[in-house]
């Protein structure tokens, strides 16, 4: 038998119980393993005991989060307003145009921005083209796939001879 204290913010608040039919000794991975499951196990048992104050709390939470969203707003407004030389007014409807044209949050789209990733909200004109060459395979992968999570418009190759040549992106990222 193995007994595991259930711990919540330095206090015991339970303990898991483990029994065996053979006598043996745990690892350090299975006792890492067993110490996880009472810590969820233990924040369970809080929930249940803080179950009926629950409600005021999501209330509260759900205010912050909204709070924390309108700042986000208002920061994307500002960068944008003054990357593109633009007014307040025009750098918002420029967000909100784009949250619409992606069928998004607006907070989506104020995060790319305030992220520093490409600037696609910044409209027509911003060439978010990157070009990346490297002749291992996984290094291209990689590293295209954040640059297409970050937003840009990757074309991905492993040689230079096989990069366009027509309307080449006006940045490359090369071996």
């Amino acid at each position: 038998m193995h007994t595991v204290p259930m711990e919540a913010f330095g206090a015991v608040v339970g303990t898991v119980v483990l029994t065996s039919r053979e006598h043996r000794t745990l690892s350090a991975g299975e006792i890492a393993f067993v110490r996880g499951c009472a810590g969820i196990a233990a924040a369970g048992l809080l929930a249940d005991a803080v179950a009926e104050t629950l409600p005021s709390a999501v209330l509260r939470l759900t205010r912050h989060t909204a709070q924390q969203d309108q700042i986000a707003v208002w920061q994307a407004v500002g960068m944008l307003a003054t990357r593109r030389g633009v007014d307040l007014a025009a750098a918002e409807a420029m967000l909100r145009a784009h949250a619409r044209g992606l069928a998004e949050p607006l907070v989506h789209s104020a995060e790319r921005v305030a992220g520093g990733g490409a600037d696609e909200v910044a409209g027509p004109g911003h060439d978010t083209r990157i070009l990346v060459v490297d002749p291992d395979r996984f290094t291209v992968s990689c590293l295209s796939d954040a640059l297409r999570a970050a937003g840009f418009d990757v074309t991905a190759v492993v040689s230079a001879a096989a990069a366009p040549t027509a309307a080449p992106p006006p940045v490359a990222i090369i071996d």
